[in-house]
């Protein structure tokens, strides 16, 4: 199907699903009511994007951060980073849930850079920030997305294997499963993809994006509530209320 009504991602609350055989936004399992889906929990959209040039996927999953299962996922091989990013926000908001909008999180290498610099340019301010894997204290950065290195790569594919094992993560995607077993060790020990061609969304090459969008959404699971806390509240005319301090305490 297909998101149809506002055209710019803040209008996104706005839009409703449509179901459309050429659409190119797959839904599962997300109760749709008045017109979205329900906004009793919280969701997370992955991207690992591409150039958008026909040779691999732009692909974009979506979980409910709750039970941990992919309730959707967008496949393109043609769209430019900067229109999935302006796609994936126009998902994240309507997706919405207790938060306003989903957690974003993508692949900051090669085009995830502009990817990137389109969802911080337009004040999307529920990011994934990456952290330090090779450090001790694994502390968050002040850069947004997920860098993919050998380490980094290793982690997240190990999480992903967790999660599938322990029934922490789900995904209805016959072609997402499949993309998940292509990944192998190589003779070097180092994680790798084979390389086919996509018919279902004419991709002259398939990297296994599903995958990586997948894990990307395990891991930024690891790293929000699963319920929004209610802002701490002080009596009128108390000194928090002066101060402001409701304000602060969220």
């Amino acid at each position: 199907g297909q998101l149809v009504g506002g055209r710019r991602a803040a209008d996104a609350a706005a839009d409703r699903w449509q179901h459309d055989d050429a659409g190119k936004l797959t839904l599962w399992g997300a109760a749709i009511e008045n017109g979205r889906p329900l906004q009793t929990t919280n969701w997370i959209v992955g991207c690992d994007p591409s150039q958008g040039v026909d040779q691999a996927n732009t692909c974009l999953a979506v979980m409910d951060a709750t039970t941990g299962a992919i309730v959707a996922e967008y496949v393109d091989a043609s769209v430019k980073p900067h229109e999935a990013a302006m796609l994936a926000m126009a998902i994240g908001y309507w997706f919405g849930g207790q938060v306003g909008c989903a957690f974003q999180i993508w692949e900051q290498n090669g085009p995830g850079i502009s990817y990137g610099h389109e969802i911080v340019k337009n004040n999307y301010t529920w990011s994934y920030f990456q952290r330090s894997v090779e450090t001790k204290s694994q502390r968050a950065s002040k850069r947004y997305g997920w860098t993919s290195t050998g380490p980094a790569k290793e982690l997240l594919f190990d999480l992903l294997d967790k999660s599938l094992r322990s029934g922490e993560f789900s995904t209805p995607s016959r072609e997402g499963c499949d993309e998940m077993a292509a990944w192998v060790h190589d003779e070097y020990g180092r994680i790798v993809c084979g390389t086919w061609a996509d018919e279902s969304s004419g991709a002259q090459a398939r990297h296994g994006d599903r995958a990586i969008a997948y894990a990307l959404c395990v891991l930024a699971r690891r790293e929000l509530p699963q319920y929004r806390r209610e802002a701490q509240k002080f009596p009128v005319n108390t000194y928090g209320h002066i101060l402001g301090m409701h304000k602060v305490f969220h």
